[in-house]
């Protein structure tokens, strides 16, 4: 309730924030700069941020149409409140605290703010106690080990990295293809793997299945608001199929997916994913890439769950500096309902 004591709803608070209030640019930021901090800021300056970022979640940011109600409604309020208690001048760093208790109570691992050298995002669970990633013991100080333990293939990734080099990824897939022969099982560790680029764990997928065109997800949505399209050309986002009169849309879909008639896995033994709920992002494709194999299981205790959001865009609220990253697209893993923050169930589950 507000002082008059009318009970705000979610339509007529994203109205207050969309359409009471003018479209507010959004600039590009490069996340890994370093930007000047504002010191302060009239109540305007930040009720223009305050809105600038509300108006990004509920018109471009992917997440926000599939939010339930009651998380919708949460965010809103907290930034009702935030804005309502601006009225006089105040520091980037006040603001960038306030905005922190909305951005952790968004279900999103790939959402974050950045202020200085401060990061904002939703509260990592403290670290399932389910041992160290193989990496480390017999990587000789790399980011990974591929190779074999008696009869048993490992392949253990600390990091998922770009090779330097393009004809690096074949030395990787040569690596992966000797642990596929002669070998009982195979261990793939992603124990405290935080994610990265995937292009090395899409490659391990498809020489493990013996194909390459395995979809990742079920659905891919994109928003097509007017504020949404302006970014397309910055992110290099197909769409050239979607229905831009519909928001949310669907950009893909690979519900019906199935795999080719008489299809042969490449390595038709056992394969174990480890993995911990710092196992994030990329570290995570394995599973949806190799869910058709009955001879895969999931060992550990659940993923992070940081699959969802993807197609990121990084910009900055203009009078405090405040920088947000986040996804235009919103995926569903398949099989999973609730995916994001809960991750993969294993099929062996480690007690700490």
């Amino acid at each position: 309730h507000n002082q008059e004591g009318f009970m705000h709803t979610i339509k007529n608070l994203e109205q207050k924030f969309t359409e009471r209030e003018p479209i507010y640019p959004l600039c590009f930021a490069d996340m890994c700069e370093q930007t000047p901090v504002t010191n302060e800021l009239s109540a305007i300056q930040t009720k223009q941020d305050i809105a600038a970022f509300a108006q990004m979640l509920i018109n471009i940011y992917g997440g926000w149409p599939f939010f339930s109600a009651k998380i919708r409604k949460n965010i809103l309020n907290k930034l009702n409140e935030i804005y309502e208690n601006a009225t006089q001048t105040t520091t980037a760093q006040d603001l960038f605290n306030a905005l922190t208790t909305v951005i952790q109570i968004i279900p999103d691992h790939h959402f974050l703010a950045k202020f200085g050298d401060e990061l904002a995002r939703y509260p990592r669970q403290e670290r399932a106690n389910v041992g160290e990633n193989l990496a480390k013991k017999y990587g000789n100080g790399k980011k990974y080990f591929i190779g074999k333990l008696n009869k048993v293939g490992i392949i253990a990734f600390i990091k998922c990295f770009t090779p330097d080099q393009p004809q690096d990824i074949e030395k990787f897939r040569q690596l992966v293809r000797n642990v596929m022969i002669d070998t009982d099982a195979i261990v793939i560790d992603m124990r405290d793997n935080g994610g990265g680029k995937p292009p090395i764990i899409t490659m391990i997928g498809n020489e493990l299945n013996g194909i390459d065109t395995i979809p990742r997800t079920e659905q891919m949505y994109i928003r097509t608001t007017p504020q949404a399209t302006n970014l397309y050309d910055r992110i290099d986002l197909p769409c050239e199929h979607c229905d831009l009169t519909v928001d949310p849309t669907i950009q893909t879909d690979n519900r019906s997916f199935k795999l080719p008639q008489g299809h042969k896995f490449a390595y038709n033994k056992p394969i174990y994913i480890l993995q911990n709920n710092r196992s994030a992002s990329a570290a995570e494709h394995l599973q949806t890439l190799l869910r058709f194999n009955p001879k895969m299981k999931i060992v550990g205790s659940n993923s992070s769950g940081c699959r969802q959001y993807n197609h990121f865009v990084s910009v900055r609220l203009k009078n405090s500096e405040i920088q947000i990253r986040f996804g235009i697209v919103y995926a569903t893993v398949p099989g999973i309902k609730k995916f994001e923050t809960h991750g993969f169930t294993p099929d062996i589950r480690v007690p700490n």
